[in-house]
């Protein structure tokens, strides 16, 4: 995504729709080199609170992105908790919030339980979305 980014720098490109994580726009965005019309997430973004969302003007529209920790298969339930609670108390960390926030980041840590339902809920809703717009896979 970064030398897709890049090559926008310089506006190679006029216009376009593409889904750049906030985390890498949002420098690009403060210095005015880009442009950011609206974004993808369901709500506006806390640092950026005149960025409207896409869904603001088409109603149910939702395509954020999150970041998670995956374990190997089998990996005990108290491991996995054990790691969810140490990267909450990470994250919590003033100087490391501080420090995502400024780079567009919206932390908020949840448990196992909560990831493997985001991720349901995201793999049967971008699978119909293939489906119904008959995207094939490249050869």
């Amino acid at each position: 995504m970064a030398p897709y980014l890049t090559s926008s720098l310089p506006f190679d490109v006029e216009k376009d729709f593409a889904p750049i994580g906030i985390h890498l726009a949002l420098p690009h965005i403060r210095s005015g080199k880009i442009r950011a019309i609206a974004i993808g997430e369901r709500e506006r973004l806390p640092t950026m609170r005149d960025l409207p969302t896409i869904g603001e003007s088409l109603s149910g529209y939702e395509a954020g992105f999150w970041f998670g920790l995956m374990v190997r298969a089998g990996t005990p339930e108290t491991i996995i908790g054990r790691i969810s609670r140490e990267i909450a108390e990470i994250v919590a960390l003033p100087d490391i919030a501080e420090r995502l926030k400024k780079v567009g980041f919206e932390v908020n840590p949840g448990n196992a339980a909560q990831m493997r339902a985001t991720m349901k809920s995201d793999m049967q809703k971008w699978a119909k979305v293939v489906k119904d717009a008959g995207i094939k896979p490249l050869d």
